[in-house]
């Protein structure tokens, strides 16, 4: 049984995963046919067009039990020596049981997609780039549950004007869309298959171990374990409903929306290159980046309740898994500039030096999350992430998700660096210093504040429902 601290999270006592289960397998395959044409005119150019076809497979076999036990306790660690004590306290500690509800048949998400561009040369001043590619996606989840078919088409467009016809300097504009795959995390979010339930409860046992105890007389853990599932025997065990604090029952407690696409970003983009003489060159490049559509787990009085399966006789109230735009924002605004020269032969001299913006309300995604779902899944500790998708009659006010910069807005970054390259008997070597300079990130404070009507808060909002 895997033990983890309430106060760090922290684990301890034994692995988190099986160790005697079938293999996880995250494999991905993918096949491509491509070709490309030149088409040369006096009138109107030369075209350079290549086309073609995509097909990439994500691919999961993953029975994603949580621990040996299927259990995990939560109290406060105690550290002696190269020792760790458990702490059950009956003010915070949890037991929680986190069974597999199926085993995985393999989930499938593919994405099929077509694509064209012309590079197209007009005249020695006038260029054009030209594109569009179409995805289409399909994913079965890891129970075989067709949960994603969804299209997006993709335009490219782009222009390049060279005053002089010489490439000494060049203006650029340009248009992309990108529209991601929908992703796994989403997609297989509620499979019962490979996937786990979660159930918390609280415990209200006796303290063990309560604070102040001398450290020769600590109860030892194996012991603090019989005697938590003792006491959680004793209250009925997995057929408690009375001191569940929380649950998650994939299938149940939440759904696949009708609308479940792929996000997207639309990005706009304006240039100015030039040569500074024969030896060097500047440019300077204006970005502007919106993204659209965001995972979210939307719950309030539209999506209904539902039974739990058994032992419990009771429901819940279940989200809708979809993407949403709306409220939620995230933008970036951005100057990108990039300059070389080269001194002599040998010695080159370089850099580049971006300024820019990330804000908006909505993150979207973590260094150690690929998908988090805004709404119902937001919590204090992922700003971002809470919106009034959840609970609306308690959570929409502006001061829950409020616009501002996002964790990875960075002011200010660059680099500098000089080369040297060394011609020698056996081979050319290139030997170069690299300074950067990455300004800092934002931070944010957050804490959860209780807006439930009760005695003490008499102003608060009622139940809804």
């Amino acid at each position: 049984t895997l033990l983890r601290d309430t106060a760090t999270s922290n684990r301890a006592w034994s692995p988190t995963f099986c160790g005697i289960c079938r293999n996880k397998e995250r494999n991905n395959k993918s096949a491509q046919l491509k070709a490309s044409y030149f088409l040369s005119s006096k009138s109107l150019g030369e075209h350079s067009v290549t086309a073609g076809w995509d097909d990439f497979h994500q691919l999961r076999i993953e029975d994603n039990y949580q621990s040996g036990s299927n259990y995990r306790l939560w109290g406060d660690f105690i550290t002696v020596g190269d020792q760790i004590f458990l702490r059950a306290n009956p003010t915070n500690s949890q037991v929680a049981y986190m069974p597999l509800l199926q085993e995985s048949q393999g989930s499938d998400f593919d994405v099929s997609s077509l694509f064209v561009n012309d590079k197209w040369e007009l005249n020695p001043k006038f260029n054009f780039n030209i594109g569009v590619r179409y995805d289409k996606s399909n994913g079965k989840n890891q129970s075989k549950v067709t949960t994603v078919d969804d299209a997006a088409f993709s335009p490219r467009l782009g222009i390049t004007y060279d005053p002089r016809g010489n490439g000494s300097q060049r203006f650029s504009a340009s248009y992309s869309k990108y529209a991601s795959k929908v992703d796994q995390g989403a997609g297989d979010a509620t499979s019962q298959g490979g996937r786990y339930a979660s159930y918390y409860w609280d415990y209200r046992g006796p303290a063990i171990n309560p604070v102040g105890t001398p450290n020769d007389q600590l109860v030892p853990t194996t012991e603090v374990i019989r005697r938590m599932f003792e006491w959680f025997d004793g209250q009925g065990g997995i057929n408690n409903t009375s001191l569940i604090n929380a649950l998650v029952i994939p299938g149940f407690t939440s759904r696949i929306g009708e609308n479940l696409t792929a996000p997207s970003m639309d990005e706009y983009s304006v240039g100015y290159g030039a040569q500074i003489g024969p030896r060097g060159y500047f440019r300077a490049d204006l970005i502007h980046r919106k993204w659209n559509d965001f995972y979210v787990l939307r719950k309030d009085i539209s999506t209904g309740k539902v039974a739990l399966p058994a032992p419990s006789t009771s429901s819940v109230d279940q989200g809708v898994i979809e993407t949403a735009g709306g409220d939620l924002t995230r933008d970036y605004n951005g100057i990108q500039t990039q300059g070389q020269y080269r001194i002599t032969n040998a010695l080159t001299f370089g850099g580049n030096y971006t300024w820019s913006k990330l804000r908006g309300n909505i993150e979207g995604e973590q260094f150690n999350n690929a998908t988090v779902l805004a709404g119902c899944n937001g919590t204090a500790s992922v700003p971002g992430t809470d919106s009034g998708l959840c609970a609306p009659e308690y959570q929409a006010f502006d001061q829950n998700h409020p616009d501002g910069y996002l964790s990875g807005d960075m002011r200010h970054r660059a680099s500098l660096w000089l080369g040297y390259n060394l011609i020698t008997g056996v081979g050319r070597f290139n030997v170069s210093v690299l300074e950067r300079y990455h300004s800092g990130l934002p931070y944010s404070a957050a804490a959860a504040i209780d807006i439930r009507k009760s005695a003490t808060l008499p102003d608060g909002i009622t139940n809804p429902g």
